[in-house]
């Protein structure tokens, strides 16, 4: 027997690609509305939480964004009293405070729960597929 499906073009697997991380990212973002948090805002907690003292120059680089646009992250998280920054030196070290600590010991479970639900439709050895033919595409990025 032979596969009739005809080959799709690389825009129809780009325009794919978009749409499942639009989505993702979306239903993502809607879910940490809940907790009162943008998907930066949470990124920059979980590099709080995994390295105690990281820099606002590491955010920069880690979330591939501004000095700008994290010094305001880290405003905001620092308003709502979920972050602490301390100055060593020319730069701030980042620490999370006790109500930034229990958020993110909440949040990292739920929005592991959250992707666990969002790819379900994968079976294990789909998702791994999925992840090597991602990595292949992204070579030294």
């Amino acid at each position: 027997m032979t596969d009739d499906r005809r080959t799709p073009s690389s825009g129809e697997v780009y325009a794919a690609l978009v749409r499942v991380a639009h989505c993702v990212a979306q239903e993502g973002a809607q879910e940490l509305r809940a907790y009162g948090l943008t998907p930066a805002q949470y990124q920059v907690l979980v590099a709080a939480h995994q390295r105690a003292g990281v820099t606002q120059q590491a955010l920069v680089e880690r979330l591939g964004v501004t000095k700008g646009a994290v010094s305001q992250l880290v405003a905001r998280l620092d308003d709502a009293g979920l972050l602490r920054r301390v100055p060593v030196g020319a730069s701030n070290e980042l620490t999370l405070t006790e109500q930034g600590r229990a958020l993110v010991t909440r949040l990292i479970p739920a929005h592991r729960a959250f992707l666990d639900r969002r790819f379900a439709g994968l079976a294990p050895h789909e998702r791994a597929t999925l992840l090597d033919l991602l990595h292949r595409l992204t070579p030294g990025c």
